[in-house]
């Protein structure tokens, strides 16, 4: 095999490396997407459920040092 003919043979298959990296990237990131875009609506009620607890509990706690405060206030 002549020099240029190896030179050819080097840019091609690194280009063909090079290529077939990133296709892979792309199909492992573009394979991550469809399924994060499939977690995206039982986040959302996963968010929505934790934040309504979070609301509850707030509530109760707010409920309790209210009582807690005016049971031991001294008029």
């Amino acid at each position: 095999m002549g020099k240029q003919a190896a030179l050819y043979v080097a840019v091609f298959s690194t280009a063909a490396i090079f290529i077939g990296w990133h296709f892979a990237l792309y199909r492992g990131y573009a394979g991550e997407l469809a399924t994060r875009l499939r977690q995206i609506p039982g986040l959302r009620n996963g968010r929505d459920k934790h934040f309504s607890k979070l609301a509850l509990f707030a509530v109760i706690f707010a409920v309790v040092l209210y009582v807690i405060a005016t049971k031991h206030h001294h008029h």
